[in-house]
């Protein structure tokens, strides 16, 4: 499992870039899947009846990205310039090796935000998850 505990405001979580559908690993460039999706959520424009395939469709809450079953090669892509509330909690689905699953942002702007308010312990949880990359998210969980 691996946590995110509570940071303080001068110790945030920052990522660097990587840009899907291919990920470069200890050197070795490593394509998606073929059945791989690319995931997009949006806090202003979102709405979680849609299917999240594109921007015009992309989901809106974490409750949403945490309820849905990943397949490896999947990106989760957060809308660059935006915040969400809450704890980031995949409950379901595993990458592999060759294709892991893969959260950063997509857009321009500011890196996505989540932010846990001080809420839970942790503000980003991959609680037996294997194969998952975190990349261009700001995490905070001041309370």
């Amino acid at each position: 499992m691996i946590r995110f505990p509570l940071w303080t405001r001068a110790a945030r979580l920052r990522c660097r870039a990587l840009c899907p559908p291919a990920l470069l690993l200890a050197g070795v460039l490593l394509p998606a899947s073929a059945d791989a999706r690319r995931l997009h959520v949006d806090a202003a424009a979102g709405n979680d009846s849609a299917d999240g395939l594109t921007p015009a469709t992309a989901w809106r809450s974490l409750e949403k990205v945490n309820g849905f079953a990943y397949q490896p090669g999947d990106s989760i892509l957060f809308r660059r310039g935006e915040r969400w509330t809450g704890q980031f909690n995949p409950a379901f689905g595993q990458g592999t090796a060759q294709h892991p699953v893969f959260v950063g942002a997509y857009g321009v702007g500011a890196r996505p935000g989540i932010d846990g308010q001080g809420l839970f312990q942790d503000a980003v949880v991959l609680q037996n998850r294997s194969y998952w990359i975190l990349t261009t998210l700001e995490v905070t969980n001041l309370g």
